[in-house]
């Protein structure tokens, strides 16, 4: 299998008799962290796995403690264990302490360590202090960034008697390192462009020499074929060397091919080894591989045969080598993961680990009344796909809307979503964008991840004509908006030819709709207003919110304009029609609704006289109540579940309503009043 890092490919393994592998000390920089593995088929097929991995993902969330214990034996059969606490300080800022206990030279040693990272602005920033228990001691600051689209890591430690894994007891030890790592693309030509990677560490060591060394990786992909190239530098006080190392890999005839050249430039041109293996998919999961390597300094050639399972309820290995010194070696591997289902007492096997990553057990269902949980007669949705920090995952739910998605990254921030390519109706979309969830190992999360019916608004937008109030015709070109509750445009359309629109995949939920204010104000036009639009749940569509609009006209015709799109708006909602004097429709309506109070007058001549003149004798409620004894009657529009919408119908009345100085109010107020 390969590995590429942000496209490029920068290794690649035969994995184990069990079908593991393990590519390790893989650096994490500021911006872009793409890792994809590639498992190429028999007939030049392939299948990816994808991980996307940020850098503020490994941040705790503030206020939340996150810790974890593991306890293990290392590959030479030395115990070993980590204890480790980290605690969100803030939005941007994670404090963590860890004890480690470790074998390092053949002595057993322990380690205390305190540690900050956080964000300030475009930089990642991290510091951390190591206390070993023989008085070794460490300090380490780095910072993260990304300069002209190039990201930059520097780092810097001071050591005073520190050994570990990575600074070994020698005679003459590392007092003091400094790295820096450089990663972009250079421009070669138009469209096309070079990764390049150059690092340099820098190792004061306690006598005061210095040792340096350089490496530089650049890639390719040349008809079909990857190529991968690294030098290495190393400036040593009793030796200069430069050595690099060639990677090729190509498929070809459902074969897959890999190539590594390691040679010496300095202090002398070399070829040092040679290595050619190849695999074939015998079926999913199947697989056989063989290849040899060649070195040179001592003419020995090491060949190697093997045939492995590593998909399905256990994993199978045979591996055979031979070397022309007359060393050889059989090896036979049965592996099984073991791990309980999430939702139901059953055991699940598998030929991969399981212990050691995190998996979500996801539920998707058709929530058809919207309150995200899955409910008695609510539908599951088969063959749906995820995506995992916005790459895509090979898991997709079976009949039951349940799917298994395994191998997650412990201890960091990983968000799950629905990939919403995978849903086979156009009207279904996910209620949530999606979760972000902290895997632990070995531990199923349950997780539900409903599906809601959108629906679609349609309507038309008429030019009115200018000699009478009724609308002539359609206008096309016409850009309408649809905004939230907190007035941020969710969607954009245009009308076509003869006026007419649709608004698609709208979830379900309460929206403004208005014209473009910037189309009116450049086109001259009277302005229409708002619609108030309710999208029910249950995915049907809501059509006839119409528009009308107009420029240069007469007062009279304007305030003819105004009513056409204040009774459009008010045809967006299904209401309970009030009549003048109505007060059993005002007792019908809830408290917690809003209404708009119009104007209150003393007579009934005088409420005769505004319903007419406004022509609001049909739409308008009247309220009779009395105050010190006289009688007064308050009119009343609409009736609105939110102030939102009642300040979108607030935002509609005809100028003429307007100046009579309306307000919004609560029914419990106006109920109250009644006389």
């Amino acid at each position: 299998m390969e590995l590429y890092y942000n496209g490029t490919l920068i290794d690649f393994r035969v994995p184990d008799e069990d079908g593991r592998y393990r590519f390790e000390d893989l650096p994490l920089s500021y911006g872009r962290n793409d890792f994809r593995l590639v498992f190429n088929g028999p007939l030049g097929q392939t299948r990816t796995e994808e991980y996307r991995y940020n850098l503020d993902s490994s941040l705790v969330r503030p206020g939340e403690v996150n810790y974890n214990f593991v306890a293990h034996n290392d590959e030479f059969g030395q115990p070993g264990s980590i204890a480790q606490l980290e605690f969100g300080l803030t939005g941007k800022t994670t404090v963590s302490t860890s004890y480690v206990s470790a074998f390092t030279g053949g002595t057993e040693r322990h380690y205390g360590t305190l540690g900050v990272r956080t964000f300030l602005g475009s930089y990642a920033l991290d510091t951390s202090y190591i206390q070993a228990n023989d008085g070794g001691r460490l300090w380490g600051v780095g910072v993260q960034t990304s300069v002209f689209g190039v990201a930059l890591d520097a780092d810097r430690f001071i050591l005073q008697d520190f050994v570990s894994d990575e600074f070994l007891p020698v005679p003459d030890p590392v007092s003091i390192r400094d790295e820096v790592r450089l990663s972009g693309r250079l421009p070669l030509g138009a469209q096309t462009q070079l990764p390049v990677v150059l690092s340099v560490r820098r190792d004061q060591l306690e006598s005061g020499e210095v040792e340096t060394e350089l490496n530089f990786r650049t890639s390719a992909y040349v008809r079909r074929t990857a190529l991968t190239n690294t030098l290495s530098w190393q400036d040593r006080p009793s030796y200069d060397r430069l050595q690099g190392s060639l990677l090729v890999s190509r498929r070809f005839l459902g074969l897959g091919f890999r190539s590594v050249v390691n040679y010496d430039v300095i202090p002398g041109s070399d070829v040092t080894s040679v290595s050619l293996t190849g695999d074939y998919d015998l079926a999913r999961g199947y697989r056989i591989t063989g290849g040899g390597t060649h070195h040179l300094n001592n003419s020995v050639t090491l060949w190697n045969a093997g045939f492995s399972k590593s998909l399905g309820r256990y994993g199978l290995g045979v591996t055979g080598q031979y070397a022309t010194d007359g060393d050889y070696g059989v090896g036979l591997r049965f592996f099984l993961g073991l791990g309980r289902d999430g939702r139901h007492t059953n055991w699940n096997l598998a030929a991969q680990p399981m212990a050691g990553y995190g998996v979500a057990s996801v539920q998707v269902f058709v929530d058809e009344n919207g309150n995200n949980v899955m409910d008695a007669g609510e539908v599951p949705v088969a063959g749906v796909g995820f995506l995992v920090n916005g790459a895509y995952r090979e898991a997709t739910t079976n009949e039951a809307g349940i799917a298994r998605i395994e191998r997650l990254s412990v201890n960091r921030y990983v968000d799950i979503a629905i990939n919403q390519s995978s849903l086979i109706d156009p009207q279904w979309q996910p209620a949530i964008p999606g979760v972000s969830l902290m895997p632990r190992p070995g531990h199923v999360i349950k997780l539900d991840l409903p599906i809601r019916l959108t629906s679609e608004i349609d309507g038309t937008v008429f030019l009115l004509n200018e000699e009478a109030e009724e609308a002539d015709r359609g206008v096309g070109g016409i850009q309408l908006q649809l905004l939230d509750e907190s007035m941020e445009v969710v969607a954009t359309t245009a009308t076509a030819w003869d006026g007419f629109y649709i608004f698609s995949a709208i979830a379900p939920g309460q929206y403004w709709m208005q014209v473009n204010p910037e189309q009116i104000r450049k086109e001259g036009w009277e302005t229409p207003g708002f619609r108030v639009v309710d999208v029910p749940t249950s995915g049907d569509f809501v059509s006839g919110v119409d528009f009308w609009l107009a420029k240069d006209l007469p007062a009279s015709n304007k305030e003819a304009m105004k009513s056409r799109n204040v009774k459009a708006a008010g045809q967006t909602r299904a209401a309970d029609k009030p009549s003048a004097i109505d007060h059993s429709w005002v007792s019908r309506q809830p408290e917690d609704n809003f209404t708009i109070q119009l104007s209150t007058v003393g007579s009934r001549s005088s409420l005769a006289h505004f319903l007419t003149e406004h022509g609001i004798a049909r739409q308008a409620a009247v309220v009779e109540s009395s105050h010190n004894g006289k009688v007064r009657y308050l009119v009343v529009y609409g009736s609105y579940a939110n102030y939102g919408a009642a300040r979108g119908a607030f935002l509609n009345l005809p100028d003429s309503l307007r100046k009579a100085e309306p307000w919004i109010r609560r029914f419990a107020e106006i109920q109250g009043m009644k006389g």
